[in-house]
């Protein structure tokens, strides 16, 4: 629940430095996992930060789509949570928006 709070507070803004988000979860000692949440496309091409994170240690990536219907950007989500044996999820925030991405069994679809 605090988790949902704190997430609920952000803004949103720029670009989406995925793989400098990556790196800096990554590099923390002694991490189990990183969540990645976003509401975008990365600014970096999707190959490029699948073969970066390959050289950092095996951690789950679990990846949230949050309100994004971007199918390009959902699709590099959810290889994303493949490549690093995680989860991809979907967030939306409006129950009614059609959401455009992979299908199941990688995707859970969460309503808000």
């Amino acid at each position: 629940e605090g988790a949902w709070k704190w997430c609920s507070g952000l803004q949103c803004s720029g670009s989406t430095n995925t793989l400098d988000a990556l790196k800096f979860g990554l590099s923390v000692t002694d991490v189990d996992g990183v969540y990645l949440l976003t509401d975008g496309s990365p600014d970096l091409p999707e190959e490029m930060i699948l073969s970066q994170i390959k050289l950092y240690k095996e951690v789950p990536v679990h990846t949230i789509s949050f309100n994004c219907n971007d199918r390009t950007a959902n699709e590099f989500l959810c290889s994303l949570a493949q490549e690093t044996a995680a989860r991809f999820h979907v967030v939306r925030s409006d129950k009614s928006a059609k959401y455009n991405g992979p299908d199941p069994p990688y995707s859970a679809l969460i309503p808000c």
